[in-house]
């Protein structure tokens, strides 16, 4: 009894430090990429639920000293049990991102830009793959970036890319170079466009690289 309520108390004290230190971390430094909301819930959260094990089993420990207080301690575990059961029944049954109220026979593309300095062009090798992935906290889709449909402007390239949607969302765009990230930039809107929006404005990233992206309403074939 000892054990299994460690591990559940392990398990809720991660899931609840991880939670509340992802949200605070997700609004600082690391929100551009995620990489806060990670930390937050894997590395905080897991040090969080290890905590919790070990304090949970040092007083299940002692309680459990008294023989007494054995049918007090299964009946607070078996309400532990529903009460994580429950959370996780109610996060599992949260609605997808909202579809809006886009027109039947559409689809929609979100459609970006990524202006690379020349020189990074050339500096890729012939080996390279660079694919645009577009990441929300439900799901990740990775496309090829569209060389065939470059374009040079000045000391510049620009290379098209396009990702099926079914919904609107706030997204991260990640440029990849295999597994070595080069960018990210935040794309998305929030509700279905009866038209194809016009181009965002250019956004400058750290690296130099700089994005663009519209959200375009297709017909469905």
């Amino acid at each position: 009894m000892t054990a299994f309520g460690a591990l559940l108390v392990g398990v809720a004290g991660w899931c609840v430090v991880g939670f509340v230190a992802a949200q605070i971390l997700s609004k600082g430094s690391g929100a551009h990429d995620g990489g806060g909301a990670m930390e937050g819930f894997f590395i905080i959260g897991g040090m969080g639920g290890i905590v919790g094990a070990g304090l949970g089993s040092w007083v299940i420990w002692r309680v459990l000293a008294d023989p007494a207080r054995m049918g007090m301690v299964g009946a607070s575990l078996g309400g532990l049990v529903v009460v994580v059961l429950g959370i996780g029944i109610v996060f599992a049954m949260q609605p997808p991102p909202s579809e809006g109220d886009f027109p039947k026979g559409t689809r929609g593309e979100l459609q970006v830009e990524v202006r690379f300095p020349a020189s990074q062009i050339g500096a890729l090798g012939k080996n390279d793959v660079v694919k645009y992935e577009l990441r929300s906290y439900r799901s990740l889709v990775a496309v090829d970036w569209q060389r065939s449909q470059s374009r040079q402007e000045g000391d510049a390239v620009i290379v098209p890319g396009a990702f099926p949607v079914r919904s609107t969302d706030s997204w991260i765009l990640g440029i990849m170079n295999g597994s070595r990230q080069l960018e990210t930039a935040s794309v998305g809107v929030h509700s279905w466009p009866e038209e194809t929006m016009e181009w965002s404005p250019w956004t400058r990233e750290n690296s130099g690289i700089e994005v663009r992206w519209r959200f375009a309403v297709l017909r469905s074939r």
